[in-house]
């Protein structure tokens, strides 16, 4: 069992280096699900769905007054209130364009 969670924490840590952000959130992966980022009056919302009228939205976490987006080629990662701050990795093919 301690390997398996020394495993667990050097995956962890090693993901959110790739993304050259803190290592304090929660991570959930949400691959298989479109999703968009909407900004109303300086406040942004996640909204994520497989099927449209299952649509969740949570807040994102702003620093700076900018919201916390963590980018990569294929994927992103968003930081965002969902009861808990939780950072969701997303694939970028299914994002929803405006």
């Amino acid at each position: 069992m301690k390997s398996l969670i020394s495993e667990f924490i050097d995956s962890k840590e090693k993901l959110l280096r790739s993304f050259g952000c803190d290592d304090d959130y929660h991570i959930e992966s949400r691959l298989g699900l479109n999703w968009e980022i909407i900004e109303d009056d300086g406040v942004f919302f996640l909204s994520c769905w497989e099927n449209i009228g299952n649509k969740t939205t949570s807040v994102i976490v702003k620093k700076n007054d900018e919201p916390l987006l963590y980018e990569s080629a294929d994927y992103t990662m968003v930081i965002a209130i969902d009861c808990i701050k939780i950072a969701f990795i997303f694939n970028n093919v299914l994002k929803v364009q405006k």
